[in-house]
């Protein structure tokens, strides 16, 4: 039997709404799976699994992707201790947010592609 969460890892992790909605997901079993805990809601459209990292969910939120030492770490490879957080964004990304924060944004997002951000 196919599950959302079984459609969201054979999807890369992170999909959105409206790939889930494509492939016969209601909304309102999104809901649902939310509630139970099977499945994240990472951002305003987009899920995954509570099993992916949480550095991948952090940056996902962010609005980019894991690079660098953290990027090593997801995949269990040996990193030196940081409590750094090592994202890269696209250049025109604006308004760039830590999850649990309203204030601290990264400088000047249009100048550099990545990002570390202390944790």
């Amino acid at each position: 039997m196919r599950t959302l969460a079984r459609d969201i890892v054979d999807h890369g992790l992170f999909v959105k709404r409206a790939t889930l909605r494509a492939r016969g997901w209601s909304d309102g079993h999104l809901r649902a799976e939310v509630s139970r805990g099977t499945i994240v809601r990472v951002r305003k459209g987009w899920y995954s699994v509570p099993w992916a990292p949480p550095s991948a969910i952090e940056a996902f939120r962010i609005g980019g992707w894991l690079t660098g030492l953290s990027s090593l770490k997801s995949y269990g490879i040996w990193t030196p201790t940081t409590a750094k957080l090592h994202v890269s964004v696209p250049s025109a990304a604006r308004g760039l947010r830590r999850r649990n924060s309203r204030t601290t944004t990264c400088a000047n997002p249009r100048r550099h592609s990545r990002h570390s951000l202390n944790g």
